[in-house]
């Protein structure tokens, strides 16, 4: 609408709003089962629910943060032209997290309810349905971005044929991400579902601050710049088998527990 920043200031507080306004409309339909209401609020109910919940609320305000950095490091050791193609791919990463996100909290309410019943096998069955759902959009969104990489360069900037060969190949290798991030972020909320919000802060923590920031600053300084394009997908892998190892553990110690 060529109203600049104030413009991008004012579609980002009108979007959140909107989907604010749309998300009550629950509450004031008549089918309705879950109601507003502060009877029965205790302190240890609200504890129990920020520990719960502060796992998703570091994995916004880390998003925030390692953008901040990588700004500061990108044009520390690539220039302006990286800054632009950084913008790219942070737009890029905004819709896959928001598909990836909307799988993960789909899919919370219904492990959530039916871990508390005990349904395992309903569990087991939500989680791999959920499972099957993020890996084909991670997949698709990387096909896409991978063929079509001059393509979704110029839908969100003008851009000449240096910034257009520039970024192709960083937009790939960050973008790799996908593969992987929406796993993640699935298991992470997974693990919020069945009350084990203790891990699920563990993962936002180690994946969204400490690796991202220690390979941001260490990286480009053993490996060059360019290196900076993978700190992402390095991050994504490692949380990933962090998350294997973890879940293969407490695999074989319920297994014991089943079987003395």
């Amino acid at each position: 609408m060529q109203m600049g920043m104030k413009g991008a200031a004012m579609a980002t507080v009108i979007g959140s709003l909107i989907t604010s306004l749309v998300l009550l409309t629950h509450f004031i339909k008549k089918k309705n089962r879950i109601k507003i209401c502060i009877k029965g609020i205790s302190f240890d109910m609200v504890k129990k629910i920020i520990s719960c919940g502060s796992s998703s609320f570091l994995m916004e305000v880390a998003s925030g943060f390692v953008i901040f950095i990588f700004n500061i490091q990108i044009l520390k050791y690539i220039g302006d032209n990286g800054i632009v193609i950084y913008g790219i791919i942070s737009n890029c990463i905004i819709v896959g997290i928001s598909l990836f996100n909307g799988i993960a909290q789909a899919s919370q309410p219904v492990i959530a309810t039916n871990h508390g019943a005990d349904e395992v096998k309903r569990v087991r069955n939500v989680l791999k349905y959920a499972m099957y759902t993020t890996i084909a959009i991670g997949i698709i969104l990387f096909a896409i971005v991978f063929v079509f990489t001059k393509e979704v360069i110029l839908v969100f900037v003008k851009a000449d044929e240096s910034i257009i060969n520039m970024g192709i190949t960083p937009i790939r290798m960050y973008l790799s991400a996908f593969c992987i991030m929406n796993i993640n972020i699935l298991m992470c909320n997974y693990f919020q579902s069945i009350g084990r919000e203790k891990v699920s802060v563990s993962i936002s923590i180690i994946r969204g601050f400490l690796l991202n920031i220690i390979l941001v600053l260490i990286m480009p300084v053993v490996l060059g710049g360019n290196s900076l394009w993978i700190v992402v997908p390095i991050t994504e892998i490692i949380t990933f088998f962090g998350i294997c190892i973890y879940s293969n553990r407490k695999a074989k110690v319920n297994y014991k527990a089943c079987n003395p």
